[in-house]
């Protein structure tokens, strides 16, 4: 293995890789994958250029609230398989342990008992570590501790300074990374400065640029960050995740906002997958293509590649359509683009002029939604994985588009069906095609998300 393991990449359209470290981290909140889906988007990430996939869901208890406890051994051959699978993609696999929520720092016994799962995880492969400080409190729980340090970042600096000397006896050739309680905002906050100024510096530390979901990260935080906390940023991005208060949204919209000089300062974006494995890779293949050619990435015809990719070239322009109006979340405010033109359109024309050409129009629209929906939901769709795990968000689309061409036909809006499925549309748009002040409450209660579990 050479020093740096990420100094080379794959060809790709670029000469060399703009960004070190491309590549994912499993760590969202809710169901873990499956080890089979783990596996083919190491594979996956592999063919887009990126070179790392790291595992630490938040819902695997072995990772966190069991960080402890040894993994048995079915567990350990997964990981295993995952290192050897990334061995042969060229992707290094790290393995993460979030222990803060209970972990007494200044307890040699607490201290041994995480070296030793991060034995276990090296001797079957893995070379690379991280270390979860994010969401657990924010001051010292434990009263040793509480005498033993002053603040949360010495305690955290110790002990990774800690596992760090472990891993150089033991795993001499290992990588450790951290994610800090605080990560994010502007780089100058005094647990953040605190923690530069005492960790060892190897080791990378994460962070996710002004807020935990950032709309852009820009190259001058990423100066400021080094100058300020003595390394680059190893940047956690949170698109495309969509867990938690985001479980209703898809987020299949393209890579962006990101400075095109950010690599000159970073060592590397990993970025946090949406729930839905195979979904998440029509993003993921935009990320790539910006990770490794950020100077001649262009979004919307990568994102077009992507679609084409891993929808089949078959049912690429129906999802097309439909991924038009799934573009929202904290990369693009707007939503539903090519629907929004078309009723600004028709609500011009209705005040000014003649409306029988921009509302034909419309409708025409409104139809491809409602034939796109219907070719999405057939038998005959080219990745039926992918359908299954988008099919909430397509019924609600062959819903929203029934709606509006009832009333851009009629001028009278549907009764609704409440507690149906998430939204794909925006009701401000909705809006202005009927100007009725019940009109987003209607909408909502059309395409509200359903229970989980509840029969689509």
């Amino acid at each position: 293995m050479p020093d740096d393991p990420f100094s080379s990449a794959p060809t790709g359209t670029a000469t060399s890789p703009g960004f070190a470290m491309r590549g994912v981290v499993e760590s969202f909140y809710g169901p873990v994958w499956s080890a089979e889906q783990r596996l083919d988007l190491i594979r996956f990430i592999a063919r887009h250029h990126m070179n790392f996939y790291g595992y630490s869901p938040k819902d695997d208890p072995y990772c966190r609230h069991a960080w402890d406890r040894s993994l048995p051994a079915d567990r350990l051959l997964e990981v295993r398989k995952l290192a050897e699978v990334g061995d042969r993609s060229g992707v290094s696999v790290a393995y993460g342990l979030a222990p803060g929520i209970s972990i007494c720092h200044s307890d040699q016994h607490d201290r041994d008992r995480l070296t030793a799962k991060y034995k276990q995880v090296a001797d079957v492969g893995v070379r690379h570590f991280l270390l979860l400080y994010d969401d657990i409190p924010g001051e010292l729980q434990h009263p040793r501790d509480q005498v033993a340090y002053e603040s949360l970042a010495p305690a955290h600096a110790d002990l990774a300074n800690f596992v760090r000397g472990f891993l150089d006896r033991e795993v001499p050739d290992a990588a450790l990374m951290v994610c800090p309680t605080v990560y994010c905002g502007r780089g100058d906050e005094p647990y953040l400065l605190q923690l530069g100024a005492l960790l060892e510096e190897r080791i990378d530390i994460f962070w996710t640029g002004r807020t935990v979901w950032s709309s852009e990260i820009d190259a001058r935080d990423a100066k400021s960050f080094c100058a300020r906390v003595g390394r680059p940023p190893l940047y956690w991005d949170n698109y495309p995740a969509n867990d938690l208060f985001m479980s209703d949204q898809m987020h299949l919209g393209p890579y962006r906002g990101r400075d095109r000089d950010l690599h000159k300062y970073s060592r590397g974006i990993l970025v946090n997958p949406m729930t839905q494995c195979e979904c998440s890779k029509i993003p993921l293949a935009t990320i790539g293509d910006y990770l490794w050619d950020p100077a001649g990435y262009d979004s919307e015809a990568s994102w077009q590649r992507a679609i084409v990719e891993v929808v089949g070239a078959r049912d690429a322009k129906a999802f097309q359509l439909f991924g038009d109006n799934v573009r929202s979340s904290c990369l693009e405010m707007a939503e539903s683009p090519l629907l929004s033109a078309a009723l600004e359109r028709v609500r011009f024309a209705s005040r000014f002029g003649p409306a029988e050409a921009e509302r034909g129009a419309a409708v025409d629209l409104v139809r491809g939604f409602g034939r796109a929906a219907d070719q999405l939901l057939g038998p005959e769709t080219e990745n039926a994985v992918l359908a299954a795990e988008v099919r909430p968000w397509i019924l609600a689309f062959k819903d929203g588009a029934n709606a509006l061409l009832n009333a851009l036909t009629t001028g009278r809006w549907p009764d609704t069906k409440p507690g149906r499925r998430p939204s794909v549309f925006s009701p401000l748009a909705i809006a202005d095609l009927l100007p009725d002040a019940a009109v987003i409450g209607r909408w909502q209660s059309l395409v509200a998300l359903p229970l989980v579990g509840e029969a689509s």
